[in-house]
């Protein structure tokens, strides 16, 4: 059984050191990095206008290009390619920055200084890009798949104060923004229906009045269709807007993005082998799309609940250093948890999130029931880090962390644009099905995905609080009942859905 090593970051909890180096990776040549330069000992407070885009069929377009399949891996990994490398054409000499990718998701921000806050025409502008890149993805989903359908975009748009600083480690750099309005606009994204959608602050800044009362509500945040706005906006924002879409700092942008995909081999041919084991030894620097990796593995969403709230109590008393502080020794301990712990990859962090893959085995062969075994040790060890970590920071509110875990063959390369702005990825069903379950699930517990469920000991499905879901138990709980032995291990042939049930022995992946 793993040693756990947790709370072993805990001496930054008592000095702020963050990465060296500038804010230069995710903004590469971006007007922010120029402007605001923050060094990695450097907390800054931006006012900000956060976008996020979704491509909410992706799964389905994954699905339709070949699932987890050698080939749908590659197609999938050449329709984000050309995504990423398209949307970066598309916010080059804007005032707009691209902060990352999280498979079909785009984070876009406009930030200014505090004492020069954002004002209505930032929110128009942002929106204007929203839908340019939306329109972008639409087009390469149906360029791909030739299924209209599935070419639907959705994004969410908030206003406020927000901390900034450079988390780089040892992966690379990673810009954090931390505050409410990354968050809502996250969760404005997340939905089927399409459009753009503000928050009641964007639309109060949008509009200069006090917003009509809320259409919608999507996740508990008031939901506001720009379109049906528009006609509230003052003529000048309103041309505003139009006008940014439809002259050529976007229209033709978005036809250069497209005409670039090209000239940027951005529909590459990806080239995968296999992962020798440990997962943790994987190095993104070392990945293009000809030397792309691909296993059989356990992807891990994890998500810091009550974490926001706390943020927001902070800032509005005009603290930002205190909640870069928290983050960064609970990023540091869930990262580290995960990955001398468990010997697993962290993929990225989104927010209060991290994103790893997690396989045990012997070199390239995965052991899929002790995978699946570490999968609930290493739950448990990310709750007990997240609890250790407030008892020993003495935060004023009660952090817990809910873990959705999914198995699959997962894809992990960097696509994009070449060089410094390539984007790290991990591609395949397990990263799509491990989110789903984390937002189902319970702050405190883990829910795994139904493929991870057929590798399960008979002894942890005991422990399941409904089918799927693990609460929280002690890891001497989970100790008796791996113990216990398994009740029905798979053999993956060709895919994951055709598991066909075999002995203990044979419950391997190649």
């Amino acid at each position: 059984m793993p040693k756990f090593k947790t709370a072993a970051s805990l001496g930054y909890a008592q000095r702020l050191v963050l990465s060296e180096g500038r804010l230069r990776a995710s903004f590469a040549d971006s007007v922010l990095a120029k402007a605001f330069e923050i060094d990695g000992n450097s907390v800054e407070g931006f006012s900000c206008v956060h976008a996020y885009v979704d491509l909410p069929k992706l799964p389905e377009v994954m699905s339709a290009l070949g699932g987890d399949t050698e080939d749908g891996h590659a197609k999938s990994l050449q329709l984000v390619s050309s995504l990423y490398a398209g949307c970066d054409r598309l916010t080059d000499n804007t005032d707009v920055a691209r902060v990352d990718y999280h498979i079909g998701r785009v984070h876009i921000v406009r930030a200014r200084p505090l004492n020069d806050p954002c004002t209505s025409k930032d929110v128009a502008e942002v929106a204007s890009l929203c839908k340019s890149i939306g329109a972008l993805g639409v087009q390469l989903i149906i360029d791909f798949t030739g299924i209209t359908r599935f070419g639907i975009y959705r994004a969410g748009i908030d206003t406020g104060p927000c901390a900034a600083w450079d988390d780089g480690d040892r992966d690379g750099n990673e810009i954090v923004f931390v505050g409410s309005p990354a968050n809502h606009a996250a969760k404005l994204a997340n939905g089927d229906k399409g459009g753009i959608y503000l928050t009641s602050a964007a639309i109060r800044l949008l509009s200069g009045r006090e917003e009509p009362e809320a259409p919608g509500y999507t996740r508990g945040i008031a939901a506001y269709n720009f379109s049906d706005q528009l006609n509230d906006v003052r003529e000048d924002l309103r041309k505003s807007y139009e006008t940014f879409v439809a002259d050529d700092k976007y229209s033709s942008g978005l036809a250069q993005a497209r005409l670039a995909l090209n000239e940027e081999n951005s529909v590459k041919d990806f080239k995968f082998s296999k992962i020798c084991l440990p997962l943790s030894d994987l190095k993104f620097a070392n990945l293009s799309p000809s030397l792309s990796k691909r296993s059989p593995m356990t992807v891990l969403f994890a998500d810091v609940a009550g974490f926001t709230a706390f943020v927001d109590y902070c800032i509005k008393n005009g603290d930002f250093v205190t909640p870069v502080k928290y983050l960064y020794v609970l990023r540091q301990e869930l990262r580290d948890c995960l990955t001398e712990d468990f010997y697993a990859k962290k993929v990225r962090f989104i927010g209060d999130c991290i994103q790893a893959g997690l396989a045990e085995g012997e070199s390239y062969t995965i052991d899929g029931r002790a995978t699946a075994e570490q999968t609930a040790f290493a739950a448990h060890a990310l709750h007990q880090a997240v609890k250790i970590c407030c008892e020993e920071l003495g935060s004023e509110v009660n952090l817990e962390i809910s873990v959705g875990a999914e198995f699959a063959r997962t894809a992990f390369s960097r696509t994009g644009l070449r060089g410094d702005r390539a984007v790290k990825v991990a591609s395949g069903s397990a990263c799509y099905v491990s989110e789903e379950c984390q937002n189902d699930c319970p702050a405190g517990e883990l829910r795994m995905g139904p493929a991870l469920q057929r590798l399960v000991p008979a002894g942890l499905q005991d422990l399941y609080v409904e089918d799927g879901r693990i609460g929280i138990v002690s890891k001497s709980d989970i100790e008796r009942a791996v113990a216990k032995g398994i009740k029905r291990p798979a053999i993956v042939t060709s895919s994951l859905s055709s598991a066909s049930y075999a002995p203990r022995a044979e419950a391997k992946f190649r």
